[in-house]
């Protein structure tokens, strides 16, 4: 770590002189070593070159005389002079193992010749010994070893070493003196670009340049350093330009925030006297508030009253009119009868038609989707209009087409309603001719066990018909076709807009088709769903007076009321004791002892609803053996459309506004007695 922060803190030449200097080193060091190594090598053969040579002149000599049968002349021959004053000593042993003889020089310590595979050298106690087989002209005469001392080896290699020493000190000195000029070549275009960098960072002057003096990797370098201060001069330029855009926006930035504060001032001011109006406002708004719902409380209230006021006098006109005109009447008598009957339904349709009006602006219309016999419905309304079907002397048919289905999903009371205005106002503006019900039902889709349909509905009649140009105004709220039409039949034109009002809450669609003079033809589509018919016995059959005399309880304030239900079921062959109250109804009754209670809504005391749940509670605590439970029909006065539900859930079967319709009335007696015809004595 101490070298090589010592070197880093060192300069470039320094580093630079001090790598050429090692490299130089190392290679020189290299090629020495390279040269001893090549030195020695040849050396070595070399001296085993003159030592086989010496090996093989002895050897021969040995072969002579060997030949001459001279055996005691071999160490003659061994003691010859040599050729190579480093020789040390000398061994034969012939080729049978008989002669061994070995010759040292200058205190030499021979060895005595063995038999070897080959000729070669081997160094043995600092010694090169070289072994070779004497063989002449094919004999094999035995193996001579000659052993030299390793002088000349150790010669050659020191002499080879001095010279590559040698030769490594003159590179290194040649290497120096060329490097240290070589290296300014180097050295002067870097030294210039450090200066240049020192002075721009000393006077943050990013304008200087360094001068390029070659084309090399180094000129290449003092361009790329230029460029790059040329890059760095432009975005100090755009530095300092944006330095001035900032403080000129900060400068803005605490204006506006000065701006913003003063404006939150005012706005906070501002707030304090919004927050005092909207409490003025709220404290206005629900002033206004409790008083328009007061107001419409007290406007429902008095509909409701009006409604009750008007429909009990009605229910006694309509009824006794009704009545009277089952009597031997003259034919004057017969057409007051008539007149009174006409009259008291048109004031009861016009006041159903502001009622509902009243209740549709409101919004207080609710739908009841529940299945019906729509079969039924078509019949009971065939049924309302019978009196005045036959006084016109008109023809009415209902014709159902087969696809439709018998039990449907929608609104009833609504749908009876529609058709109600719809049969009505054809059979008001036909004089002579016929009125046709058409009823289709087309299928649209299926989902699960319902069916979805497109209940088709059109009432066709032969009457006085609309001109083309009134067509789109009947249906506006108090509108007739001309002033004529309103003295000729009577109305306040609200028929058809409470119609349109209705079909359209039930999500269909109404129009007109009609030929002033030859009739009109109203069409309704109104979307239901068919359902699995009721187990109850639908009123598709006309009204008969089949059916056991029925013990009925009436509960009724009005004496007109009492007197006409009581009439009506004389009529129809049953008894009757009426009440005046829920208290006397509930005291009067008794598990087993009536058949039929009508009961009246509003009673003095005790409400109808209430008592009418007391007696089923009454029912189901007493014992059922030999008595069925009474059918229960609740009658109203009331123009609400909760009050059906609140007598249903109270335990009634059937439910029926003021005034009553004979035709209607009658309906719901043969109910009750097919009611019992199906159910067993229990």
């Amino acid at each position: 770590m101490d070298f090589k922060f010592h070197l880093n803190s060192r300069s470039l030449r320094d580093k630079l002189t001090l790598i050429i200097g090692l490299t130089g080193v190392i290679i020189v060091v290299l090629a020495g070593a390279g040269i001893v190594t090549y030195q020695t090598i040849v050396s070595l053969r070399t001296l085993e070159d003159e030592l086989a040579s010496n090996a093989h002149l002895i050897g021969y000599r040995i072969a002579l005389m060997m030949d001459r049968a001279e055996p005691t002349d071999l160490g003659d021959a061994l003691s010859l002079p040599y050729n190579n004053e480093h020789l040390r000593w000398v061994s034969f042993r012939s080729a049978d193992g008989d002669y061994v003889f070995s010759q040292s020089i200058e205190s030499a310590t021979p060895r005595d010749a063995q038999f070897e595979v080959e000729d070669h050298m081997e160094f043995i106690n600092g010694e090169a010994v070289v072994h070779c087989r004497i063989i002449k002209d094919g004999r094999y005469y035995g193996f001579l070893s000659l052993a030299s001392s390793l002088y000349p080896l150790w010669h050659s290699i020191f002499t080879g070493l001095l010279i590559s020493l040698g030769i490594v000190g003159v590179c290194l000195i040649t290497a120096q003196r060329l490097s240290s000029r070589l290296l300014d070549f180097i050295l002067i275009p870097v030294r210039q670009l450090a200066d240049t960098a020192s002075r721009i960072t000393r006077s943050g002057n990013y304008s200087l340049r360094a001068i390029k003096n070659s084309n090399d990797e180094l000129g290449q370098l003092t361009e790329d350093f230029n460029h790059m201060l040329a890059h760095i001069e432009a975005r100090e330029a755009e530095l300092e330009h944006a330095r001035q855009e900032l403080e000129s926006k900060v400068k803005l930035l605490h204006e506006e925030q000065e701006q913003l504060r003063k404006a939150q001032i005012r706005e906070r001011r501002l707030q304090q006297r919004l927050v005092i109006a909207q409490r003025l406002e709220s404290q206005n708004l629900r002033t206004a508030k409790e008083q328009a719902e007061t107001s419409s409380s007290a406007k429902s209230e008095f509909l409701a009253s009006m409604s009750h006021e008007i429909r009990t006098p009605m229910n006694g006109i309509m009824g006794f009119a009704s009545l009277l005109r089952e009597t031997e009447l003259d034919e004057e008598q017969l057409e007051l009868a008539e007149i009174i009957h006409s009259s008291a339904n048109n004031l009861l349709t016009l006041l159903n038609d502001l009622l509902d009006f009243s209740k549709i602006e409101a919004g207080r219309i609710e739908l009841d989707f529940s299945p019906f016999d729509l079969k039924s419905l078509l019949h009971e309304v065939e049924s309302i209009f019978q009196h005045e079907i036959a006084r016109k002397d008109l023809d009415l048919r209902i014709i159902i087409s087969p696809r439709t289905p018998h039990t449907v999903v929608t609104d009833a009371s609504r749908l009876r309603q529609v058709l109600f205005n719809l049969a009505g106002n054809a059979i008001k503006f036909t004089e002579a001719g016929s009125v046709e019900i058409h009823v289709d039902a087309t299928p649209v889709s299926s989902i699960e066990l319902l069916c979805e349909y497109s209940l088709s509905i059109e009432v066709r009649d032969t009457g006085i018909g609309i001109a083309e140009n009134n067509q789109t105004r009947i249906f506006n709220s108090f509108t007739q076709v001309d002033a004529s039409a309103t003295k000729r039949f009577g109305g306040a034109g609200l028929g058809l807009a409470i119609t349109k009002r209705l079909t359209e809450m039930l999500g269909g669609e109404i129009g007109v088709r009609s030929t002033l003079g030859q009739g009109s033809n109203f069409f309704v589509t109104i979307p239901i769903r068919a359902a699995a018919p009721s187990l109850e016995t639908s009123l598709e059959k006309p009204v008969t007076l089949a059916g056991r005399p029925l013990k009925a309880l009436v509960a009724e304030d009005s004496p007109v009321s009492q007197k006409l239900i009581s009439a009506l079921l004389h009529r129809r062959g049953h008894r009757c004791n009426v009440v005046d109250c829920g208290e006397e109804l509930l005291r009067a009754f008794s598990p087993g002892d009536f058949d039929l209670i009508i009961a009246d809504v509003h009673m003095p005391d005790m409400d109808g609803l209430t008592a009418v749940a007391r007696i089923r509670k009454r029912e189901s605590m007493a014992d059922r053996t030999g008595f069925i439970p009474a059918y229960i029909i609740v009658i109203t006065a009331d123009a609400v459309g909760s009050t059906r539900q609140q007598a249903l859930d109270a335990g009634a079967d059937e439910y029926m506004n003021k005034p009553m319709v004979n035709e209607q009335f009658y309906a719901l007696i043969q109910k009750a007695q097919e009611h019992f015809e199906r159910s067993p004595t229990q």
